[in-house]
């Protein structure tokens, strides 16, 4: 890395099984491309893994056994806290490669036990001595069922405490834009793709010089503690490309769980042959976006030999809060309707019945990465602050009178009270009838 700034040096560490796969693919990009920014002398590849077998396939990267005692080179058996306890045997080794090293990029598949257990802790040793550290992860499929799902989500608790930023890419967002044709093991490698355009892009940002600057101490000021992150890159050409591009960097499927509208950490880099008015447009329509107290940093580098412009967002995001339901639907069977309110239960509710959960969006404003964008209805936002208690539109949704037992938790509370709140009344009215009587 050379240029403004050439002492900013990246490591990129692959941890697990998932993560040794994605350095994989990247010690290949780097032995393919004599571009590459992993051929870089301040880019440095590591794969951590307790399965040894693993890390003797991978060549041209620098590679930790974790836990060679504890696991004797025969990996972590898909326990979490044997791969924790793993790299906390090998937490010398882990310091010493992060050593003189700016900013780490850690990338790892949650739900098994090396990448679960070992991720925190190794992202916790780069955090603990100042590096900008951030956390690029994977989630199971949901076929893989209930229990890797919990300890992928227990992992991604823990992970989240010790990076900077974290970016979460559900492995069912593959079924969801992957084609009749498209192979299995391109599909597996969309999520790697995001963490090498993310170190070659920012690489670019620190050693270029722009006409709006931005050098590693904005890089670092933006993304530190800014907690559950997207991380989008677009490229559009033509009239308005600056914007086009904006707007493909923010519609990625991958990340279409999350949003960044409102957000109050944004780190955006445009490079390429721009007009300053297009560029302009770009940055008001960004503006719409972010909490007008926002953390911005905004650079522009000026490319006039290229044809496209490319765009590079960093953001502070969060799961959608709105939710979003078809102009028309059917109406909900009783039996039915106390399920259809808990969170994450799906299994009872109608197949006419589409309930998304979405942030608020403003009046008149476009929304840049619903879930339902692609879904055959035209969805429409019905803001929770305004919905009336158990009524959509002009379809009443109507409870069991009388019928709930308010001691089962597992009905929402909603319920639960208005029907106490019933029986109470009914006690008071019994009462009274009997005291007129005396």
């Amino acid at each position: 890395m050379s240029g403004k700034e050439d002492s900013v040096k990246i490591a990129v560490v692959g941890v697990g099984g998932c993560g040794c796969n994605a350095v994989k693919m990247m010690s290949e990009e780097m032995i393919k491309n004599e571009q590459s920014v992993f051929r870089d002398s301040n880019v440095k590849i590591v794969a951590a893994n307790t399965d040894a077998q693993v890390l003797e396939q991978l060549c041209e990267v620098e590679r930790i056994q974790l836990g060679p005692k504890l696991t004797k080179g025969q990996g972590a058996g898909g326990r979490p806290d044997c791969g924790r306890d793993a790299a906390i045997e090998s937490q010398i080794d882990i310091a010493s490669s992060f050593e003189g090293f700016d900013m780490v990029f850690l990338t790892a598949g949650m739900g098994g036990g090396t990448g679960t257990g070992a991720a925190p802790v190794i992202a916790g040793a780069a955090k603990k001595t100042g590096i900008l550290t951030v956390g690029i992860v994977t989630k199971p499929f949901s076929f893989e069922g209930n229990q890797k799902m919990k300890s992928a989500e227990t992992g991604i608790e823990e992970l989240r405490k010790n990076v900077d930023a974290l970016l979460v890419v559900p492995n069912d967002t593959l079924l969801e834009i992957a084609g009749d044709d498209d192979d299995t093991v391109d599909m597996f490698k969309k999520p790697n793709e995001i963490l090498i355009y993310a170190v070659r892009s920012i690489s670019e940002l620190i050693i270029n010089t722009g006409v709006v600057n931005v050098d590693f101490a904005d890089v670092r000021n933006t993304m530190r503690d800014m907690g559950i992150a997207v991380i989008g890159f677009g490229t559009a050409t033509g009239e308005h490309a600056p914007l086009n591009a904006v707007k493909d960097a923010l519609n990625n499927p991958l990340l279409k769980n999350f949003t960044i509208e409102g957000t109050k950490k944004m780190l955006v880099y445009i490079s390429g042959n721009t007009k300053l008015k297009e560029f302009n447009e770009a940055a008001a329509y960004l503006e719409s976006l972010r909490d007008k107290n926002a953390e911005f940093k905004f650079g522009l580098f000026v490319d006039k030999n290229k044809t496209d412009v490319s765009v590079l967002i960093v953001a502070e995001a969060h799961e959608t809060e709105v939710i979003f339901v078809p102009k028309e639907f059917k109406k909900v069977k009783e039996e039915d309707q106390s399920s259809i309110f808990e969170v994450g239960n799906n299994e009872n509710i109608s197949e006419d019945v589409i309930i998304e959960v979405q942030k608020p969006v403003a009046e008149n404003e476009e929304k840049i990465t619903p879930a339902a964008k692609n879904s055959s209805f035209e969805p429409q936002s019905l803001s929770l602050k305004d919905a009336k208690p158990f009524s959509f539109q002009d379809e009443a949704v109507f409870v069991p009178e009388n019928n709930i037992d308010v001691t089962d938790k597992t009905i929402p509370a909603c319920y639960r009270k208005a029907s106490k709140s019933e029986i109470e009344r009914e006690k008071i009215q019994v009462s009274i009838n009997e005291y007129v009587k005396k």
